[in-house]
């Protein structure tokens, strides 16, 4: 005796395919939710960690640069420090030295004084190392570097300026010139990541396939 099965198997594949985009969305929008809430942290311990003078810039750093897609097949977020800007804060991670640009040393500005007041403080544009254009100059004794708002540089010391007090002048420094700034490893940009991913990710799983 033969007995012939015959299978519709259209609902099948139909239902198949539509738990496949299920899972592939719902997992998608799980690892969004969770590279997001790691960037808040991120950006948290940056608070917690430096003085930010300019904190919607530096927020800014802690970029998501990119999301998870279903539909592109992205199955994956990525998140990081922007490095196209041109700071030093990728480099508090692994720690270093803060290398100058040009020369041997770094000037750094000096709290307390005319570039930088108060230490929460950006520095003062007008007295911006860039904009007091420090070029070699001949003067009467000899040739230096001088440059805008009475400035100029001691070599190995720094850049000073002269404030008129009554009928005497005095010369006031604004920048001290350091040989590469040790940069301390303290981001823990990875660590908090990981901790951050750990206990996001299984409830953002539960709230994205608790939905219909």
């Amino acid at each position: 005796m033969r007995i012939d099965v015959k299978f519709d198997q259209s609902k099948l594949k139909a239902r198949t395919l539509r738990e496949a985009k299920r899972l592939a969305f719902n997992t998608a929008q799980a690892l969004n939710e969770t590279i997001k809430e790691i960037q808040i942290a991120e950006r948290i311990n940056l608070e917690r960690k430096f003085t930010l003078r300019r904190s919607t810039f530096m927020h800014r750093l802690i970029k998501i640069f990119h999301f998870a897609s279903a539909r592109k097949g992205r199955a994956f977020a990525e998140i990081g420090i922007d490095n196209k800007k041109r700071v030093l804060l990728s480099q508090f991670e692994k720690g270093g030295v803060k290398k100058p640009v040009k020369g041997a040393t770094v000037a750094v500005p000096i709290t307390g004084e005319a570039a930088r007041p108060r230490f929460a403080e950006p520095v003062v544009e007008r007295f911006a190392f860039r904009r007091l254009r420090l070029r070699k100059r001949k003067t009467k004794g000899g040739a230096r570097f001088a440059g805008r708002l009475g400035t100029y540089i001691v070599p190995g010391v720094g850049v000073f300026h002269r404030v008129t007090q009554g009928v005497k002048q005095k010369a006031q420094i604004l920048y001290a010139f350091v040989s590469r700034p040790r940069l301390d490893p303290i981001l823990e940009f990875r660590k908090i990541a990981a901790r951050t991913f750990r206990r996001e990710w299984p409830e953002q799983v539960k709230r994205a396939f608790r939905k219909p």
